[in-house]
């Protein structure tokens, strides 16, 4: 990360679209066993007889994975600080599905003691191979340069 951008380089509206990441089963699995030790992310044999009818991904796991493309693809001087995030996961993430990310900007309200520091409500979205939402992540974050 070079962290080149800075957050003058955003405005209220735009949209910026990030890579992809596989889910496949192993890393559900290794996901699982150190995080989300549930019998649906862990085995998928067992994960038949659940609520998810067979292996999905940790809603965790697909959170971690939305906000490392999302630091990557802003690439901020300075980084993206969490203030807040209401999460929605809409759909059950399975292996072989790739999900790719996009976000909005809803808001940039600079900071007084700060320029160089804007809070943002960004609204981000991921979908999977089919253009089926996965997740929602409306959050509130610190920008800085």
């Amino acid at each position: 990360m070079a962290g080149s951008k800075l957050v003058k380089d955003y405005q209220v509206g735009d949209v910026v679209e990030y890579g992809t990441y596989e889910f496949t089963q192993d890393k559900i699995i290794d996901f699982a066993k150190e995080y989300d030790p549930q019998p649906f992310h862990l085995d998928p044999e067992a994960a038949k007889d659940t609520f998810f009818e067979g292996l999905a991904a940790s809603g965790w796991q697909a959170s971690g994975v939305a906000m490392r493309l999302m630091v990557e693809s802003l690439d901020l001087a300075k980084g993206i600080v969490g203030i807040e995030v209401k999460v929605k996961w809409s759909n059950p993430i399975r292996p072989g599905d790739v999900m790719s990310v996009k976000t909005e900007f809803k808001s940039i309200d600079y900071t007084d003691s700060n320029p160089d520091q804007a809070v943002c409500n960004l609204v981000t979205t991921a979908y999977n191979q089919a253009g089926k939402k996965m997740i929602i992540l409306d959050s509130k974050v610190l920008l800085s340069n």
